[in-house]
């Protein structure tokens, strides 16, 4: 820490301070020692610890140039030249890591994935009781309605009810499991808008570094920018699981469109595009220029109805993000029920694959960072 603390405390002291001073000696006999950066017959301009000091050159008796190198001096020279716009860049490197301490703030609010792991093992056993009372109900369905063996028609009542009870549980505790996830994917979003908010501003300060380095700034001077970048730039990120809500034989996830509008939508590996009901478009309020043309498409049943093709400017699922994507559009109010499908449109960006065993969708990026 104390390493840090005194880097820190050497990237403002003034860049000559390495240097012998140079002198201007005035007529009153007053001296202003600093660095000269500017000489004309009218004036002569000294920068200084307070700042630049402009004097006239009728009053000025002697300047004497101190004994660094002429390439040192250049250098200071070419610093002071830039010496704003270096603070300027240094502003960006030091809101950077202000934007990384957020990040990590958002971070640590991302909720135990042991709680949504706890709740999918809940769902679970209560799925397994439900499929062997199902199992058991079979062998009862002949006395439906019957009373001739009072004893077996009791015992069918008594699994039918239940049957009837475990699906309200497995309701409710679905439920409850789509409102955990739903927070740990609004938690992870926190964590991904702060952290493309940080890999913006880091290559904001790199455009910025690389200009002046190619308009002729030392290297030396843009240290402090140097290091924000080389601190917090992000690696390669590897593959990341996001939590899947099962439906019988059907994944389903929260998706985010246009960082604005969430829903649950049904994840199918096999489809090409996404699709979305005429209700869920209505609350993305797209602008007609998003409009692409019309179209139709064979829904699961086999049926092939209208559609209509639009272009939204970002797909979001968890951390991860495609921009500019084509979305297709039921048209008719009918086909509300219909629940919004994610496919190939968005996951043929990334290498994916699902873990049915821990119910997550395992994505990574096809350029090994993520969004």
């Amino acid at each position: 820490m104390k390493s840090t603390m005194i880097s820190l405390v050497l990237l403002l002291i003034p860049a000559f301070c390495g240097f012998a001073e140079d002198e201007v000696h005035m007529n009153n006999g007053k001296v202003f020692r600093g660095l000269v950066v500017e000489q004309s017959d009218s004036h002569v301009s000294v920068e200084m610890a307070i700042g630049i000091v402009t004097l006239k050159r009728s009053e000025v008796r002697e300047i004497r140039i101190g004994t660094d190198s002429e390439v040192q001096r250049q250098q200071r020279v070419v610093a002071n030249k830039y010496k704003d716009q270096i603070n300027d860049l240094n502003k960006l490197a030091r809101r950077a890591y202000e934007i990384r301490n957020s990040l990590m703030i958002a971070r640590q609010g991302v909720p135990r994935s042991q709680e949504s792991q706890k709740q999918r093992d809940r769902v679970y056993q209560l799925e397994m009781e439900y499929a062997q009372l199902l199992q058991e109900f079979e062998s009862y369905r002949q006395y439906s309605g019957k009373t001739v063996v009072p004893a077996i028609y009791r015992a069918y009542k008594e699994i039918e009810s239940k049957i009837s009870k475990i699906e309200a549980d497995i309701a409710l505790e679905n439920k409850i499991l789509e409102g955990i996830i739903q927070k740990e994917a609004l938690a992870n979003q926190k964590v991904s808008d702060a952290n493309t908010r940080l890999q913006t501003a880091v290559e904001e300060i790199e455009t910025e570094r690389d200009r002046l380095l190619n308009a002729g700034c030392p290297e030396q001077e843009l240290a402090f920018a140097q290091k924000a970048i080389s601190e917090l730039s992000d690696g390669k990120s590897g593959p990341s699981r996001i939590p899947l809500m099962k439906n019988g034989n059907t994944y389903m996830l929260p998706v985010q469109l246009n960082r604005s509008v969430t829903d649950v939508f049904m994840l199918d590996t096999g489809a090409s595009g996404i699709l979305i009901n005429k209700r869920l478009f209505h609350r993305l309020h797209l602008s007609r220029d998003k409009y692409i043309g019309n179209g139709l498409s064979t829904i699961a049943n086999g049926q092939t109805i209208e559609t209509e093709i639009w272009m939204i400017d970002e797909v979001r699922v968890n951390a991860f993000s495609v921009k500019n994507v084509k979305v297709i559009v039921l048209v008719d109010p009918a086909h509300d029920d219909i629940m919004p499908l994610l496919g190939g449109e968005f996951l043929n960006h990334f290498h994916y694959q699902i873990d049915p065993v821990g119910k997550n969708l395992i994505l990574e990026p096809l350029n090994g960072r993520n969004n």
